[in-house]
């Protein structure tokens, strides 16, 4: 290709961009690439915005196809607060491993600023400004957000808010799928004196991260962000701070590993987790607000959180049970009606199901069932003074089984792990059992 052909090219391709509207701005003085108005069904890409430094001549932006590896030398943001909507995707069928490497700060540019803007943030909840990472429908793809430091440099991750943190601005939203978001080399994210905050979530949009790997954040990971929060089946490594949020809709699956602090709970809400891991953390949680409540979660030591004395904040596990109904012959038991009584009133008890009926196989529903029976194990609350230890009560359950004229029934069964079987045999008068564990 003639070097006459390659500048008509160039100035072909951005006509093109100037008639849908989108674009990319370089502004030297703050060594910025801006990226700005590209709609849903046109997202910029890093191949794209190659293409596009390439055309300008700003000599910013690499992209090596054989790895398909992104580098941009500066810093990034997307989208602007002028009514418009940009969406940035890394990731694609074509480009299944695609890696996005900046060296400098990433910033999911707020819709609406209070300081800017007109009107309330709620009149632009309609516009969006999103960085993708991955496609949600296709495990296959598999890219990544990498942040490199530079060795000196503290750069972060902001998405929403003027500077990363602005509860009333609105708009920014990131979503992550299968992929990953780290620092380039082994300089941790945010890694420079003085530096508290490396990914800060403000704004009032959406967060969505879904079979996702964060790791190595000096400062907070995903935090103080007033939006829907969905975290699902993500894996939290070596943060300071993995999760401080107000509005966190879904925690499930997750897992907190070697973290400062897995999760800041100052949330408006109480905070249900299912099915997460905490382990090797020097604090699992924190509660200034509000409770948690651990469903069917593994956790490594159940004294490492803090509480709240003054608001009695509380941390509560409960766990599901299966009650298999058997006659004396042994055969399963179906329709039997199952139902449980604890001890002592749990803590946040509306969460608790303590009624069943069994299928054909004699069990009450099992994993992945509606219906399946729910009980507290363990609470966790705020020493009675200052300064002393954190008190911790055990509960116990009545589990009785009726089917018609026959009855059986176990008593103080204290819960102890997810899924646990129960057998209870009917007899034609109420048998009990004692299961002290």
């Amino acid at each position: 290709m003639t070097r006459a052909t390659v500048a008509i090219t160039a100035v072909l391709f951005l006509a093109l961009l100037s008639e849908a509207g989108a674009g990319v701005d370089y502004l030297p003085d703050r060594n910025l690439l801006w990226v700005t108005d590209y709609p849903a069904d046109f997202p910029c890409t890093p191949k794209l915005l190659a293409r596009i430094d390439d055309a300008f001549g700003w000599d910013k932006v690499t992209y090596d196809d054989a790895t398909q590896t992104c580098t941009v030398a500066c810093n990034l943001w997307i989208g602007r607060n002028d009514g418009s909507q940009t969406w940035f995707q890394v990731g694609s069928a074509q480009r299944p491993t695609e890696t996005l490497v900046v060296r400098g700060n990433v910033r999911v540019h707020s819709t609406w600023l209070i300081d800017e803007n007109t009107g309330t943030s709620h009149s632009t909840r309609n516009l969006v400004n999103r960085l993708t990472l991955g496609v949600r429908e296709n495990p296959a793809i598999q890219s990544r957000l990498l942040i490199d430091n530079d060795g000196r440099l503290g750069h972060a991750l902001m998405v929403g808010g003027p500077s990363g943190y602005g509860a009333k601005n609105g708009g920014g939203e990131i979503c992550v799928y299968h992929g990953m978001i780290a620092p380039f080399g082994n300089v941790p994210i945010g890694a420079s004196k003085g530096r508290t905050k490396s990914m800060v979530m403000g704004g009032q949009r959406r967060v969505e991260l879904v079979n996702a790997a964060v790791r190595d954040v000096m400062g907070e990971a995903f935090g103080r962000h007033l939006s829907e929060g969905h975290f699902e089946g993500v894996r939290f490594e070596r943060c300071g701070k993995a999760l401080h949020g107000t509005y966190q809709k879904v925690v499930r699956g997750c897992t907190f590993r070697d973290c400062g602090v897995a999760i800041d709970g100052s949330t408006r809400f109480d905070l249900v987790l299912h099915n997460c891991v905490f382990t090797g953390n020097r604090r699992n949680w924190q509660l200034p607000y509000k409770h948690m409540v651990l469903i069917d979660c593994v956790v490594d030591d159940w004294d490492k959180g803090a509480y709240s004395a003054e608001r009695a904040t509380f941390a509560v596990s409960k766990r599901h049970v299966i009650v298999r109904v058997q006659d004396a012959d042994g055969r399963p038991v179906k329709g039997a009606m199952v139902r449980t009584a604890p001890s002592t009133v749990p803590a946040a008890p509306t969460h608790d199901l303590n009624h069943a009926v069994t299928g054909a196989d004699g069990c009450t529903p099992g994993r992945g069932k509606p219906g399946a029976l729910l009980l507290s194990q363990l609470l966790i609350r705020p020493g009675e003074e200052k300064g002393a230890p954190h008190r911790q009560t055990t509960y116990s359950y009545m589990v009785e089984a009726r089917s018609r004229s026959r009855g059986g029934r176990i008593d103080r069964l204290a819960p102890q792990t997810s899924w646990e079987l129960i057998t209870i045999t009917l007899a034609e008068s109420v048998q009990s059992e004692e299961e002290g564990r």
